[in-house]
């Protein structure tokens, strides 16, 4: 490791310093709605990994 001072090219504390941008999360915000996956029970209504 040839860097001294512990910084490396990225930057993953979300604030920018004078080597590098920081970093920033993506995705967007979550549906409004989520998918139903389980019955009024609380079953399960299919198991799409197959286990």
């Amino acid at each position: 490791m040839s860097d001294t001072n512990g910084s490396d090219e990225h930057n993953t504390q979300g604030v920018p310093d004078e080597q590098s941008e920081a970093d920033t999360a993506s995705g967007g915000s979550p549906d409004e709605n989520p998918p139903v996956t389980t019955d009024e029970d609380g079953t399960p209504i299919e198991n799409p990994s197959g286990g």
